[in-house]
């Protein structure tokens, strides 16, 4: 039988946002195990992220967004008992602050998000508020 932990269902239940960018799994997995109960957020499109998920799912159930509509991975998170979103890369903010304003919880706005993954929309941003630009 293949090793597995389950955090206690007294954890609060946390949308963790993995790519093949993020930290280890395992990593992950030992982070969380004394803090909360993972749900994992992929997108099981990326190969390498689909041979992940096998191992992700040892840890907590495992929410593939490229099977699923945004309500539908908001609907499984409330089934879940989410509590928390967390994503440890860029690219998924702006999903991963969308995904929070479904399930009411505190996150970056999605405009918010947007500006801390766009460089185009943070160079106009700060033209906006009169901050020079590196180039000015």
């Amino acid at each position: 039988m293949a090793y597995a932990y389950r955090a206690p269902v007294s954890l609060p239940a946390v949308a963790v946002s993995y790519e093949a960018a993020s930290f280890p799994p395992l990593l992950l997995a030992a982070a969380a195990a004394e803090l909360c109960r993972p749900c994992w957020i992929v997108d099981g499109s990326t190969p390498a992220v689909a041979e992940t998920a096998a191992l992700l799912r040892r840890f907590g159930p495992v929410l593939d967004t490229s099977r699923l509509a945004l309500d539908a991975v908001a609907d499984a998170c409330r089934e879940a008992g989410v509590q928390g979103v967390l994503t440890t890369t860029d690219p998924p903010i702006p999903y991963a602050a969308d995904l929070a304003v479904r399930l009411g919880l505190a996150f970056h706005s999605p405009s918010a998000a947007r500006l801390l993954t766009d460089k185009a929309a943070q160079r106009e941003a700060l033209a906006v508020a009169g901050v020079p630009s590196a180039s000015a």
